[in-house]
This record gives C-alpha cells, structure tokens and sequence, in this order.
C-alpha cells in the first residue's frame, strides 16, 4: 500500500476507498493503537466494525485506564522481540500533533517500522464530510474526535467550495492580546517572555481593519483561530467574534481559551447562533490548582448550557518544550532547508496588529522583541494585499527559521507555571 498516497486523497476533501487500508491493517499478526483516548476508541471502534482485532492500547495512564472494550490497555514499549516489532503495526492515535514527530522518531528508536496516523484514518474512514456534503461546523466543533482547526480534510472541502484560482488560507490566527491568565513555563506563545511595556491588548478597530483587509481579499480561509495570550480578557472579544462572524468565506472558528478567567453572560450573545464557532479549552489540569480549576469546569458547563459548542484539551502527559528564541546564524542555504521542511507555514500564519506572520514560532520572536526582520511579515495596510501574500509564502525562507531549532524537548506537564529563558543564548550554543 502506497500509504502517502492515501494521506493525500485523505487530505484532499474527496470520497475516500479504505478497502486497501483495511487489507493492509489486516495483514498484520499484531495490532497496537498508541493512544486511548478519543481518537484512540474511535480507530478502535472502526476497526472492530470491520472484524480486524486489536492486540492492546498503549497509554501512559494504563493504570488509571486498564481496558477499553474487553482490549487491554499497557504502558507503551513493553518488552519484545525483533520479530514481533516486524510483525506489529502501531497506528498512532494522539491527537496533539505537535508531538508526533518526536513520537515517531521514539518508535523507530524502539524497532518499530510499521506506523499509521490515526488523525488520517479518522478523515479518510469516520469523518462524514467530502466536498459534496460540505462540513456541518455543530460536528466539526463538538467532536473531541478530531483536531477540526487544524484538520486539513476540512480545509480542503472549504477550498474546493469558495476557491476560484485566487488565495486560499488553510488556517489564519489572529493574536488579539498578549496579556494571560496563567503564567506558563513553557508557553508556546511565549507570553511570559514579553516585558511589561509589550504587553497588549491590540485594539478592536486596528483588528477589524485586519479582519476586513484579508477576507475581502482572499477567496477563503479553511479555519480561524482566536488567541492571545487569554482572549477572554480583551475587553472587546464579543466585538471581534461578530466581526469575523460577519465573514462568509471560511469554515470555523475556534477561541483558544485556558478556560480559567470567568465567562460572563455579556460575552456570551457574541458565542451563540453560529454554527462554525466553538470554545477551545486547553487541558491543564494537573498544573492549576482547585480554585481555577473549578473556574475552568464552570465555564465549560455554562457554555455547554447556552449550547456553545466546545471541545476540551485531554490530560496530556507529554508537552512539547517550545525552541529557544536567540540567533543560532545559521546560513541561507540550512535557513532554506529549514523553510522546505518545516510543516508549519502556511498552517498557521499569524496576525497581528496590522502585520501578517508565517507562524507563531516568528510572531513570538517579533512580539517579544528579540527580533524585528521586515522580510518576515506582510504589513496588511497595502494594495494587492493578496499578491504580497502570495510572494510573502513563496519566499525561498524567513529570517526566523535562524533562530528557530535550538532547546526543544518535553516535559511531563501541560501547562507547568513557572518562568523559563527563552531568550538570552546560553553560552556555546549560539
């Protein structure tokens, strides 16, 4: 089985034939999804249905777990022989991608060579949207299923719906607020990074005029997301809510929210009646302590009452350590490497106040200071915006793919408070 090939009509947004990935999954003696949470059951559920059994789940919390349907659930990489690791298939069925890399690159380490990805599975086999239904964003947004802001099965079938050879953006974010409720270590935003005269909270007309330069400019955008920061705390979020709202051409918007600063009704009327948005609530739970804590289910509750579609982060036992900020020179020709193989941009370009960044690795190292590269970023003010973006994504690399590699790792906490330098060198790594 060509297995980049399906991945690539998975990602396509057409109707997908799974009778080869069946016969190929079947072939195997030994069968072991890695993950058992939601995307874990659901591959397993899939597969059940289709008479192809599964020989366990691997999951850090096999003992809190212990079975899921009758299959027992083992902490990952038990003892086996050579033998058994060439004759087992592991689909990976953790739905922070951010994480697969480093997991698939552990696998391999471990002797095992034989991997599918649970998140192209679920779009190719259980998803029910191709580009003749369209998406129903009440599904999309309230399956804890699938990553739908980040889903590329999604983006495509919105690009096939409003794309007319013009610009399409498979996902835009807008930063509004560099200010938070939490203090996390290893932020991937960096917010505990910014000094105290770059906090912000960016102004509503400065992101209206943002809002209305790209999508009138562009054929579509595949999925929003709102950020900070805590976009909880800009003062005019429901504005800025009905503003993109009021935009046709995309297909769902996500508020990325730590869930711990109180939902109140005010805010509410801007989160209903629309079926492309949803609350995103970021899983920290071993990290906040019981006051927040009950803040956080609070507001999930109350959301859920006003029937706010949301999805809830899963307890995470593995976080990524986002890379160091500072300058590592590398030269053009490894910056270019960089660029090729990075699968960030144009994933997830970033805006903010009037700037449009490839990604949130570059708007953090702007933001914060360490940096300010004019050839990293589309000022949103000029004409033939869409050109400039276009030429912008072209770009042979940024000046920020030099800084970005260094540190990196995981910890064994999402959401850890405390305070990490990401910005000053550490001497014989620069």
């Amino acid at each position: 089985m060509d297995i980049e090939q399906y991945y690539k009509k998975v990602h396509s947004g057409d109707k997908v034939d799974n009778s080869e990935l069946l016969t190929y999954i079947k072939a195997f003696p030994c069968i072991i999804l890695w993950g058992a949470s939601y995307l874990g059951k659901e591959i397993g559920k899939y597969l059940v249905n289709h008479n192809i059994s599964i020989d366990s789940y691997w999951d850090m919390r096999a003992d809190e777990i212990g079975h899921i349907n009758e299959i027992c659930v083992n902490s990952p990489f038990p003892d086996a022989d050579a033998d058994i690791k060439q004759n087992t298939l592991i689909i990976l069925c953790i739905g922070n991608t951010a994480i697969h890399n480093n997991l698939m690159q552990r696998l391999r380490e471990h002797g095992y060579n034989h991997i599918l990805l649970g998140d192209k599975i679920f779009m190719g086999a259980v998803c029910p949207f191709d580009s003749t239904t369209g998406v129903n964003g009440l599904v999309c947004n309230g399956s804890m299923t699938c990553r739908s802001m980040f889903c590329s099965r999604l983006q495509n079938i919105v690009k096939n719906k409003y794309n007319h050879g013009g610009l399409f953006l498979e996902n835009l974010t807008f930063m509004i607020t560099t200010h938070c409720s939490l203090g996390c270590k290893y932020c991937v935003s960096y917010i505990n990074s910014y000094p105290k005269e770059r906090r912000a909270y960016f102004s509503y007309d400065q992101i209206a005029k943002d809002i209305d330069a790209i999508f009138d400019d562009v054929d579509a955008v595949g999925s929003i997301t709102v950020q900070g920061g805590e976009p909880f705390l800009h003062p005019d979020l429901d504005k800025i809510i009905k503003k993109l709202l009021e935009k046709r051409n995309f297909g769902i918007l996500s508020i990325a929210t730590n869930g711990i600063f109180q939902i109140s009704k005010e805010k509410l009327e801007s989160l209903t009646g629309d079926q492309r948005l949803n609350v995103a609530f970021s899983g920290y739970y071993d990290a906040l302590p019981k006051e927040q804590l009950n803040i956080f289910y609070r507001n999930i509750e109350f959301l859920k009452e006003n029937n706010v579609p949301v999805t809830v982060g899963v307890r995470m036992p593995e976080w990524a350590i986002p890379p160091t900020l500072w300058d590592r020179h590398y030269s053009e020709e490894i910056m270019m490497q960089k660029k090729a193989q990075c699968r960030i941009p144009v994933r997830c370009m970033q805006v903010m106040n009037g700037k449009l960044y490839p990604c949130l690795y570059s708007v953090s190292l702007h933001g914060v200071g360490v940096a300010d590269y004019p050839e990293d970023y589309v000022s949103l003010d000029q004409e033939n915006l869409s050109e400039a973006i276009v030429k912008f994504i072209n770009q042979p690399y940024y000046r920020s793919c030099g800084h970005c590699g260094g540190g990196g790792g995981s910890t064994d906490m999402a959401g850890e408070q405390g305070f990490y330098d990401f910005v000053t060198p550490i001497e014989g790594e620069v």
